[in-house]
C-alpha cells in the first residue's frame, strides 16, 4: 500500500470508528437514562423485562455482519491495489465489495431464521 491510498484512507476510517464509538457512547447513555426512569417510576417487571431483554444471538449477529464487511472491504482494497492507477474505478470496486458484503449477511441471516 503506497502513501497516497493511505492518506485517502486512513481519515475515511478514522472517521468511522470515531462515528462508531460516539453512537455506541450515546446508546449506553440513552439505555442508562431508560432504565433509570423505570426504576423511578415502578414500571411493572413484565414491561421491564420486555423492553431490556438482549438475546445471546444479537452480539453473534453484529460479529459476523462487521466480519463480513471489513472482509468485503479488504478485498475491495486488494483489488485496488492490484489495479493501479486510482479513480473512479476503485470507488466503484469498493462500493461492489461493500454491496456484495451487505448481500452475503442478509442471506446468511435470512437462512438462519428459516
Amino acid at each position: 500500500m503506497d502513501e497516497r491510498s493511505f492518506e485517502l484512507i486512513a481519515p475515511i476510517v478514522l472517521i468511522g470508528f470515531l462515528l462508531l464509538f460516539i453512537h455506541a457512547v450515546i446508546k449506553l447513555y440513552l439505555n442508562s437514562r431508560l432504565k433509570n426512569n423505570m426504576v423511578e417510576k415502578n414500571t411493572p417487571d413484565s414491561v421491564v423485562s420486555l423492553l431490556l431483554r438482549t438475546s445471546p444471538t444479537d452480539n453473534k449477529d453484529a460479529n459476523l455482519k462487521w466480519f463480513i464487511l471489513f472482509f468485503g472491504l479488504g478485498i475491495a482494497l486488494t483489488v485496488i491495489c492490484y489495479t493501479l492507477p486510482f479513480g473512479y474505478h476503485s470507488l466503484a470496486i469498493i462500493v461492489f465489495c461493500l454491496s456484495g458484503s451487505f448481500l452475503a449477511y442478509h442471506l446468511l441471516s435470512k437462512n438462519k431464521a428459516a
